[in-house]
């Protein structure tokens, strides 16, 4: 028989003195008279109901609509009661509660305001004895997974039924005896009930329901309730927009922030994607956002020095401000977009903000989580490509030489290729015989390039994280390890990296929060003359890669070697360039950080956040003595052609050895910041958030940059000495000492060794205030005054105050519409306006002098002018105001909405008059005017809510429009062309418009192109005549409409996620078909491939009727002459003509991933807690113009997005 205690409550208390004792029994009067009322109160609350098996939710609806209370319910509550049949006609509240929920074991709890169903405790026994007992005073606090305290938790205790709220800073008192049940429940987070033990203090973490709206908003600086917030921001968890076949966290936001575009800049491992919020508000600053990792300001990336040919690919490899971070290590981002949101960063927040927060502690029990990924990436093949083969090839080079298209010069004897052998067989060098074998050898040759430079490429990523710890101390380690190989053979990224979190509370009062993160990256990619994918996209595939004997076939390109220009042609293969050459680099970063926080008293809080960044870039880039770099640059022969004592030996500038560019760089950036916060409420109706700050920022940045020469990797990475100028011998032609190598080592002026340094400090004073009445009606104000050395000694112009305020009103919290909308959960209308600035890094208004090396004439240091003074030059300002609507409904649907307009003053290239007295043509000075204005719209909603069956939808989209103003500069025709990032071409168009020749068709005679407006009498020709009277506006070639769709579907265990991006109203130029010709349309390289385009081109009278192709150029009449004189080839115009212009628009499926979740049971079985497989296909599709022919039309040149197929696993111990 199971026995059943009871438990007598005594409590003991000293025998009270008399007039204690009537003190005591006034307040027991006046507690009985308030207990009354609020009994009465309750009590006298009517309902009328009638329903007939209908759901519980339905009738709780119901009695929520008549009184207006709260009604807090789990699922579990919801699901145990079921239907219920109740008729009743102004009955009390709690008499009708107890008959809707009679016999399902679920009872109910009101406390002010709001009713909580709560589970049944069962019945004792009435004749059970009862113990004596001490009843405890319990006493905790209540926070969020952020740290964040909760105000207003209900806290009642199940057994008595008597329950509190916490307060202001989220404790709370409550009695309890041991073994009995206190619940938590708060709007918006997941009840939690906790059982009390022998411990007299009880502290909860509550986590936020998925589907309700972000209660709190993490700036870096503060943690902010998302009431008090009036600016624009959005907040997306780490785990919901992860992919595994991405290795950092800003490639993974494609698509899921509403006006954040992110722009893949390459498909090779390593690459950095371009980040832009809100459009574009710099033309020579930096246009990224500024990232902030828990509360410390990420530095800018390292800035290269030295030889700029040899760097380019060793710059698009280095990674960003946030490359060295763990995606997994990530819990949440928020991204601060307009003024009010991001005025407190001052002027480094010009172009928004992205706030990182990482990973939280699980506290009281110890976890371990392990995560890995294995990818595979597609090697692309020719089906996807519009590329010739290589019969296609040889054929268009035949009929290229029947129509009569001039050479540029005369093909190479060689064997290798067609235009080879059929000058040999002309001129008598081979038979016939062997012309036709070697030909149809070639035409079935077929070389499959892209099978021989690119690889089925496989990556991998293993995460391992320990967390645990108690309330007061816990902690959070792990080790991370990612291998991403690129599609291209030779091109991979490894990152190594460790974090180390530790948070303690020193006291009631006072946390302790230390951060320490290392990370070790290493990138492999090429020589920046070496680019396998375009490549193979742009030979011929008649050349073979390989002689009959397996060894490289090297076929001749035409070179000269300037010291011997009797030499025309040197062989190439790029296999050998490729293992000759290379580009590298290692970057290791060490972050610490502390975060310190004491409660001086209930509402005000000191906080200390200091951190320090460590950052050494070991980068290189060389070209090997067996390239064809090498041989036609500095040697004048193929490598060990000739030796000591011939001629090309004494010729060459480097007889052994290569060239070795090298980058060393550090980087130090430290952070000081002092904080004051002040929340408090008056009367319940009033409450304040104020924040008052100073922090002290400095970056500091040493770069040795140096080139040598003679480099031999393949003898122990020694030195060969270049050929002294006295032992030169030229064959032809004769040396000068400002080319080449010899400007290199011997200039005084261009060094090729290094040294940078430069120091950046700022000093910085803000403070926020944020007035809340009622919950509804918040005014919000941000102050920051910045302090730079970038403007040296002009005092006027180091202080950069920047400011904001604006207004929200909590529509839904009106009783017009708690009362009469019971289905509006959240409804805030919010506006701002603000100012910000922005001091470029790269510019300043002193004179610079670049110091030089002695010479050895004057005996005495050349310096060099770097930069002029610039007296004008000050911060660049942007003014922007937003209007935002927040909106939720049915406990389910989410709708944000934001409309801004930004006016940025900027610095740009303008024309200076002559008496401006420098000689300079122009000058960067303020002046410039950028008008962005758009729309933001993000909506989620979950239409299925079930406990096996669950769906959610998250779609958002931006638009954004940007005009310049008016020119300061001369627009040429070839700007207007190509486009300008750097300078305003025309008023009232975007920042990236560009303009294209009108097409008027081809001519019915000789195919040539057609173009409208340049026919104009010989008398209105002049170079003055502006290129837009003949030129036509083709759009922009930045997107101006981004958005994301993500879905969510669960069914039991089995989940499926999806993840798109689009990016529209881009306009992209077509590659033109002959672009492989030399010159202006002369016969291509007979290495070159060609555009199966070219196959359907203008070939005879008729054919303009069925095609836009023009002909193939023929004599020497192929130019026209423009209205402003200049002769430009018709092929070229073509190119740049409107018809070869087309809508980049795209629609990326960015992910597909299929998941199993296995059951508690099983995971129980084998020890662990939770225990996910999945399987996931990155970039399976992409819709885009089907003129691109198999291009990606989001990447530059001749590059593919790469498709990535991932097996993952994901456990829980």
């Amino acid at each position: 028989m199971q026995s059943v205690l009871f438990f007598q409550r005594i409590r003991c208390f000293p025998y009270p003195s008399s007039q204690i004792v009537k003190v005591m029994r006034l307040i027991s009067f006046f507690m009985l008279v308030l207990c009354l009322q609020v009994a009465a109160k309750t009590e006298g609350q009517t309902v009328s109901l009638s329903a007939k098996n209908s759901k519980i939710i339905e009738v709780l609806k119901a009695i929520q609509t008549q009184t207006g209370y709260s009604i807090i319910a789990g699922q579990k509550e919801l699901d145990k009661v079921g239907q219920v049949s109740i008729s009743v006609k102004d009955m009390p509240l709690a008499d009708a509660l107890k008959l809707a929920l009679k016999g399902s074991g679920i009872d109910f709890i009101i406390q002010g305001r709001t009713i909580t169903l709560v589970e049944s405790k069962t019945p004792l026994p009435g004749n059970a004895a009862e113990p004596e007992v001490v009843v405890m005073q319990i006493t905790g606090k209540v926070i969020t997974s952020a740290g964040v305290p909760l105000s207003n938790v209900s806290v009642i205790n199940l057994t008595t039924k008597k329950g509190t709220v916490t307060t202001a800073d989220g404790s709370y008192k409550i009695e309890a005896l041991q073994g009995e049940i206190l619940l938590f429940t708060y709007v918006g987070y997941k009840q939690q009930q906790v059982k009390v033990g022998r411990s007299a203090t009880v502290n909860v973490e509550m986590e936020m329901v998925g589907t309700a709206m972000e209660e709190y908003v993490v700036t870096g600086y503060q943690t902010v309730n998302k009431r008090d917030m009036v600016g624009s921001s959005a907040t997306v968890k780490a785990k919901d927009i992860f992919n595994p076949a991405s290795t950092t966290i800003d490639e993974m936001l494609q698509g899921q922030i509403a006006g954040v575009m992110v722009t893949n800049s390459g498909s090779r491992a390593g690459n950095t994607p371009t980040v832009e919020i809100r459009g574009t508000s710099t033309f020579l600053g930096n246009k990224s956002p500024l990232w902030v990792v828990d509360g410390i300001i990420q530095p800018d990336p390292l800035k290269l020095e030295g030889n700029a040919s040899l760097m380019s690919e060793l710059r698009n490899i280095i990674g960003n401000q946030v490359s060295w971070l763990n995606p997994l290590d990530i819990e949440s981002i928020t991204v601060l977009k307009d003024a009010s949101a991001t005025a407190i960063y001052g002027s480094k927040a010009s172009n928004g903000v992205i706030v990182i927060t990482t990973r939280k502690i699980a506290r009281d029990r110890t976890s371990v989580n392990y995560n890995g990924y294995v990818s595979m990436t597609d090697r692309p093949d020719y089906s996807r490509f519009n590329v010739m083969n290589s019969q296609e090839r040889i054929l268009t080079s035949e009929e290229a030489l029947n129509w009569g298209t001039p050479y540029t010069f005369v093909p190479l004897k060689q064997m290798n290729t067609f235009e080879g052998i059929h000058r040999m067989y002309l001129e008598g060098n081979i038979s016939l015989e062997t012309y036709l074998a070697q030909r149809k050898k070639l035409e079935s040759a077929n070389t499959d390039w892209l099978d021989i430079l690119t690889r089925n490429a496989v990556s991998q990523t293993h995460n391992v994280s320990v967390s645990g710890g108690t309330f007061k101390n816990s902690y959070r380690f792990s080790l991370g390890y990612n291998n991403e190989q690129g599609q291209e053979t030779g091109n991979d990224n490894k990152r190594y990296t460790a974090n180390l979190v530790i948070n303690s509370r020193l006291s009631d009062k006072i946390t302790l929060n230390t951060y320490l993160n290392g990370t070790m990256t290493q990138t492999n990619s090429f020589a920046p003359s070496v680019n396998p994918m375009t490549y193979a996209l742009s030979t011929s595939r008649a050349i073979p890669a390989y002689e009959d004997d397996g060894s490289l076939l090297f076929y001749n390109t035409r070179a000269s070697y300037f010291l011997n220009t009797n030499r025309e042609a040197y062989g190439f293969n790029l296999l050998n360039e490729r293992n000759n050459s290379g580009t590298s680099a290692k970057n290791t970063q060490i972050n610490a950080a502390i975060d310190f926080q004491w409660k001086l008293t209930p509402w005000l809080t000191y906080q200390l956040r200091g951190g320090v960044s460590v950052s050494n870039l070991t980068g290189e880039s060389y070209l090997g003595a067996r390239t064809n770099y090498i041989a036609k640059t500095y040697r004048g022969y193929d490598y060990n052609e000739f030796g000591p004592g011939t001629p090309e030996f004494k010729s060459a500038i480097l007889p052994y050895g290569g060239q070795l560019y090298t980058n060393n760089a550090k980087q130090t950036t430290s952070n000081i910041t002092n904080l004051l916060q002040f929340t408090k409420e008056f009367n319940r109706d009033h409450r304040i958030n104020a924040m008052a700050g100073q922090e002290i920022r400095s970056n500091e940045e040493t770069t040795i940059a140096n080139t040598v020469w003679g480099y031999m990797p393949e003898n122990g990475n020694l030195l060969a000495k270049p050929t002294p100028i006295k032992n030169l011998v030229p064959i032809t032609g004769s040396y000068s000492s400002d080319w080449g190598v010899f400007d290199a080592l011997y200039s005084d002026l261009n060094p090729s060794w290094s040294k940078n340094r430069n120091l950046t400090n700022f000093a910085s004073y803000f403070a926020t205030f944020a007035y809340s009445f009622k919950n509804r009606y918040v005014l919000n104000a941000n102050i920051r005054n910045d302090m730079s050395n970038r403007f040296g000694q002009d005092v006027t112009k180091r202080f950069d105050p920047n400011y904001s305020f604006g207004l929200s009103w909590d529509v839904s919290r009106e009783p017009w519409i708690e009362n009469k909308l019971p289905f509006v959960d959240m409804m805030r209308i919010r506006g701002s306006y603000g100012i910000r600035g922005n001091a470029l890094t790269n510019r300043s208004n002193e004179l610079i002098l670049r110091l030089g090396s002695l010479d050895n004439t004057y005996y005495d240091f050349l310096n060099r002018i770097y930069q002029l003074p610039n007296f004008n030059l000050s911060w660049e300002k942007t003014t922007d105001w937003n209007i935002g609507f927040d909106m939720g409904l049915f406990k389910g649907v989410n709708v944000v909405f934001d409309y801004y307009s930004k006016k940025s003053d900027v610095i740009l290239p303008q024309d200076l008059p002559y008496e401006y007295g420098l000689g300079l043509n122009t000058m960067d000075i303020n002046g410039g005017l950028i008008n962005n204005r758009g729309a933001e719209i993000s909506i989620e909603f979950m239409p299925i809510n079930k406990k096996d069956l669950y769906l959610m939808v998250r779609v958002n989209s931006s638009k954004n429009f940007n005009k310049v103003g008016k020119a300061v500069t001369t627009a040429t025709m070839y700007e207007l062309l190509q486009g300008s990032s750097s300078k305003i071409l025309r008023e009232g168009y975007p920042v990236s418009g560009f303009w294209s020749f009108s097409y008027a068709g081809l001519s019915g005679v000789d195919g040539r192109p057609l173009f409208n407006n340049i026919d104009v009498p010989a008398d209105q020709k002049s170079t003055f005549v502006d290129p837009l009277s003949f030129l036509v506006y083709s759009g922009e070639s930045v997107p101006n409409f981004t958005g994301g769709l993500n879905i969510n579907f669960r069914y039991k265990n089995l989940l499926f996620t999806s993840q798109f991006a689009a990016l529209f109203g881009a306009k992209k130029r077509l590659s033109s078909p002959y672009s492989s010709f030399s010159g202006d349309g002369r016969m291509p390289a007979p290495e070159a491939n060609l555009d199966r385009e070219l196959l359907g081109r203008w070939k005879n009278p008729g054919d303009e009727a069925f095609t836009n192709i023009p002909a193939m150029i023929r004599g020497t009449d192929y130019r026209y002459e423009l209205p402003n004189l200049i002769r430009y080839s018709w092929l070229d115009m073509w190119a740049r003509s409107d018809m070869r212009v087309i809508d980049a628009s795209f629609l990326r499926c960015r992910q597909l991933t299929l998941a199993w979740e296995f059951d508690e049971k099983f995971c129980k079985r084998i020890g662990a807690t939770k225990l996910n497989v999945n399987a996931s296909v990155a970039n399976p599709f992409v819709i885009a113009s089907s003129r691109l022919n198999g291009f990606d039309p989001e990447l530059p040149g001749n590059q593919v997005m790469p498709r990535t197929y991932t097996l993952g696993l994901n456990v829980n111990f």
